[in-house]
């Protein structure tokens, strides 16, 4: 068992769990916590999270280590990915798809070979560092591939918006977020990221690896929901990804043990 993992199950006991939260509530003691566990930590602000994260680590995205380790994700499905296909395999006419985060195109190369008789066109759209890197790799593949674009703007005519593992690093709210592309597409998948089922503040932490952070953001379902009704959708299914978790071991009420995914539509 990995150190991390001892200390989530002692903090998980009654006797300690309630004296970690306590101490975890105030002030000094959140940062006293987060001192001990930078990068399974709570901050204040998301200019409090970037700065831990550049300390020892690369701080963000950009990094080819963290675009390369996503490259066996895209030979299989995960657990979470089969609800898409089931909404997907259902949309009538033709699938014009943006992929938001779609790093190295992996939930397409996962998933297209379910939908090929479709008519799909999927567009993946990424930081530029990572796109460069996911068109090199593309050009190696043989069978279909996506297009790659930086711009938010290429969404423009898309019907469907997939936000699959990128979500919960968007640093505004949700309808902000929606209300940064050109049109509102029709269908909008919001798969594998962390949100608390009660109704709360959202929560900076972070993700990292010995290579490089970034902060993320932990938001509530009904701030999430909230923000997409006031754009005219509607909450048709959500599910569980129990695939991911992420575990604050000095802040257990901060923690989600799995992440979920949702499908709007607009009406």
């Amino acid at each position: 068992m990995k150190m991390r993992d001892t200390i989530a199950a002692v903090c998980a006991t009654p006797p300690v769990r309630g004296l970690v939260v306590w101490f975890g509530r105030t002030g000094w003691g959140r940062r006293l916590l987060t001192m001990l566990a930078p990068y399974r930590g709570v901050y204040s602000s998301l200019e409090e999270a970037w700065r831990a994260a550049g300390k020892n680590r690369h701080p963000g995205h950009e990094h080819p280590d963290a675009v390369h380790r996503h490259l066996p994700l895209a030979q299989s499905l995960r657990p979470s990915d089969y609800a898409v296909l089931y909404w997907l395999r259902r949309l009538s006419g033709n699938v014009r798809l943006f992929d938001y985060g779609g790093n190295m195109g992996n939930v397409f190369y996962s998933c297209i070979g379910y939908l090929e008789p479709l008519g799909v066109t999927w567009t993946v759209y990424d930081l530029p560092l990572v796109i460069e890197i996911a068109r090199q790799m593309a050009s190696q593949r043989a069978g279909p591939l996506p297009h790659f674009t930086t711009s938010i703007t290429d969404a423009a005519g898309a019907n469907v918006l997939l936000v699959s593992g990128s979500f919960h690093f968007w640093e505004k709210s949700t309808v902000e977020f929606l209300d940064q592309f050109p049109q509102l597409p029709e269908h909008v998948f919001v798969n594998r990221s962390p949100f608390y089922e009660r109704d709360r503040q959202s929560v900076v932490s972070m993700q990292s690896t010995y290579d490089f952070a970034f902060p993320i953001v932990v938001r509530s379902v009904s701030e999430l929901i909230g923000g997409f009704t006031s754009r005219g959708y509607k909450l048709i299914d959500r599910w569980a990804a129990p695939e991911y978790s992420h575990v604050t071991p000095f802040f257990p009420e901060d923690s989600v043990h799995s992440y979920s995914g949702f499908y709007f539509r607009r009406t």
